[in-house]
This record gives C-alpha cells, sequence and structure tokens, in this order.
C-alpha cells in the first residue's frame, strides 16, 4: 500500500480515533509533531514529541491523535492490515473526538 500524506497545521489537532482492522506506521517526514496514544479512551495531558525522520507504530486498536506544533508537521502513514479476509478501509475509523465535526 502506498503511504497516505497527513499534513498538520501548527497547533491542530486531528482525530482522537482508534481501528478494528488495522495498525499504522508513521514516518515524520518534517517535525516535530505530537502524538497522543491510549489503549483506553482517555487522553494524556502532554502529547509524545517527535522529530523529523523518527517512526511511530500504532497497533490495531490503539487510540491516537496526531497534533500540530509550532510550525506545520507532515507524516506518512502506511496502513497494517491484520485481517486478511477483511481488509482496512477508511469505514474503520472510529472518531471519539474530532475539532472538525467528523464521525
Amino acid at each position: 500500500m502506498d503511504p497516505k500524506i497527513l499534513l498538520i497545521k501548527p497547533q491542530a489537532r486531528l482525530s482522537w480515533q482508534y481501528h478494528d482492522r488495522r495498525g499504522e506506521i508513521w514516518k515524520v517526514l518534517d517535525g516535530p509533531v505530537g502524538v497522543m496514544t491510549s489503549r483506553t479512551n482517555l487522553q494524556s495531558s502532554e502529547p509524545r514529541i517527535f522529530k523529523t525522520d523518527e517512526v511511530i507504530e500504532i497497533s490495531r486498536g490503539t487510540r491516537h491523535r496526531l497534533i500540530g506544533l509550532d510550525k506545520w508537521g507532515i507524516v506518512a502513514e502506511v496502513w497494517v492490515s491484520t485481517d486478511p479476509n477483511n481488509p482496512t478501509n477508511e469505514s474503520d475509523n472510529h472518531r471519539l473526538s474530532d475539532d472538525y465535526g467528523r464521525s
């Protein structure tokens, strides 16, 4: 699968979400960026900071959110499908919180 390129503007947040049928691997192409992860629906108070060229592995079911810091961030995202009989797609997004009103 080709990577999906995520652009995150300064001080913006993408969805607090998880997936049933996939994990994800993110590589920071231009950072730093903030990342929140949790095995529960509760978010930590502070994101972990990842710099350019660092890799983040997000396992299936892990809640996660990408956060922009002081400048635009660029992250390459690759999906890791966990069920070969039911490949993942965009319908596998479970958004728990979204600043843009998406469900």
